[in-house]
């Protein structure tokens, strides 16, 4: 059965309505599943900055001629470290969670100077720790999702990536990171996010130019359409004034 012209034209118009329609549905069922994630646990360290604060040459410490103090400490070297702490999940970090307190790790030989809390975000986020060895211990407290904060440990044989020791419910470890591109780009839940966005943004593009071409198409027809009735309505006409 051969179709008509007329019956192509609606055929393709109602498809084109259809995928538009497809790609709409696609977005509302991605958007209500992205703000209904399932609640995940992720935290994270990351090593900022780090060097050397006073340094003398062997030669001339061994000869008595230059002596270190960092408060009142006789010290070979000084040097320091910063690091950021980051609750990369969607969901809180309770007090309870810390089973195990959270601690920064340096060398058996580090000789740690002196540790301060340099920034926190946002700022009445409370943060409570001590200097345990060559440890710097952090006491458990709640950390919002997003939330973070900095320490800055001043010492001497500083390594320049810490372990790091605690046990937090629902995660096997506590990763440490280096500041490179590849792990301070964003935390976990503003990147994934920003998935969602370019996903929403790239559906909706793609809807609208379906939408377009629908719209064109049925111009289109609509326009061939009016043309044939016109020309068969001129023909009939000429075909009455003839007879």
């Amino acid at each position: 059965m051969k179709l008509s012209e007329r019956t192509k034209d609606a055929i393709n118009i109602g498809g084109c309505f259809f995928g538009a329609v497809i790609g709409v549905v696609g977005i509302v069922i991605a958007i209500y599943f992205g703000f209904r994630q399932s609640p995940a646990k992720a935290a994270e360290w990351r090593i900022d900055a780090g060097g050397w604060l006073v340094t003398v040459q062997d030669n001339l410490q061994s000869q008595g001629k230059i002596e270190i103090l960092f408060d009142g400490q006789v010290a070979e070297n000084v040097q320091f470290m910063t690091a950021t702490f980051t609750n990369t999940g969607n969901v809180p970090l309770s007090a309870d969670d810390f089973n195990v307190p959270m601690s920064l790790k340096l060398l058996d030989k580090t000789k740690i100077f002196s540790a301060a809390i340099t920034r926190k975000q946002p700022e009445n986020l409370v943060i409570n720790y001590h200097i345990e060895g060559t440890s710097v211990v952090f006491e458990p407290t709640l950390i919002n999702a997003g939330e973070s904060f900095t320490v800055q440990i001043v010492g001497s044989s500083i390594p320049v990536k810490p372990s790091v020791g605690g046990r937090i419910v629902g995660l096997s470890s506590i990763p440490i990171y280096e500041n490179t591109v590849s792990q301070i780009f964003l935390p976990t839940w503003a990147t994934y996010g920003l998935f969602l966005i370019a996903g929403i943004a790239g559906g909706v593009l793609g809807g609208f130019i379906v939408l377009v071409f629908s719209v064109r198409g049925f111009l289109k027809s609509l326009a061939q359409i009016i043309i044939k009735n016109r020309l068969t309505a001129a023909k009939t006409q000429v075909e009455s004034e003839q007879t």
